[in-house]
């Protein structure tokens, strides 16, 4: 019986490509399973992939399932992911990533062996960061050609270090006022836009919420 690994912290290429350097220690690419939790969030999705559970490993010594950013599942999903857990089979290895273990239900992470990644590269940084400045400097329609590529956890990471920076610089303590006042509305819109998602809500059209509801770039400043 392998005990399941969860994979947080760095970025979510790094926490992805770790778990599949962990399926490759054991398992081949025909015995290795993945779910985007992001994409496939649901219940049925668990329970589909699921079903391969019962069967042989191809060509390995086990089958392994990866479910990335499993924060993105539903409740009813959780806990279908729950019992799967709780009854592990021998000849299976499961992965989990998450940007951390607050958004998975405590039972599920008391299960898995915590794997907690460094901070990101200073490369991925770079990348993250041109990519930001590109949603910003862009108008409503370009934002939108842009959605697929936003990541909710990276974007809402960036705004809680924009809202960081305002109020600890000198520039930032004017702004504690209704300027200010919209960033920290839109912190708590992303969290509330995540929470929605765990309700089956349409990813796309959280995206473009969010990225229609951006406060005004003036107020960002140097932030990003």
């Amino acid at each position: 019986m392998h005990l399941p690994v969860l994979i947080v912290g760095a970025s979510k290429p790094a926490r992805e490509n770790k778990s599949l350097e962990f399926a490759k220690e054991g398992s081949s690419k025909f015995d290795t399973h993945i779910l985007d939790a992001a994409e496939d969030p649901g219940i049925g999705d668990i329970r589909n992939f699921q079903v391969n559970f019962s069967l042989r490993p191809f060509e390995s010594k086990y089958q392994t399932f990866i479910i990335l950013e499993a924060q993105n599942l539903t409740l009813e999903a959780q806990n279908a992911l729950l019992k799967i857990l709780e009854e592990p089979a021998g000849s299976v290895k499961i992965l989990l990533t998450a940007p951390t273990s607050e958004g998975l239900l405590s039972t599920i992470t008391s299960r898995c062996q915590n794997l907690e990644l460094t901070e990101k590269s200073e490369e991925e940084e770079v990348v993250n960061e041109a990519l930001l400045k590109r949603f910003l400097d862009s108008d409503s329609y370009e934002r939108y050609k842009m959605i697929d590529k936003l990541d909710i956890e990276t974007w809402e990471a960036a705004w809680r270090r924009v809202l960081l920076n305002l109020f600890t610089s000198a520039e930032g303590r004017q702004l504690k006022g209704a300027q200010g006042g919209k960033i920290l509305n839109y912190v708590k819109l992303i969290a509330k836009m995540k929470s929605l998602r765990k309700r089956r809500a349409s990813i796309k059209l959280i995206k473009s919420l969010l990225l229609l509801s951006i406060p005004p770039v003036s107020l960002v400043g140097e932030g990003l």
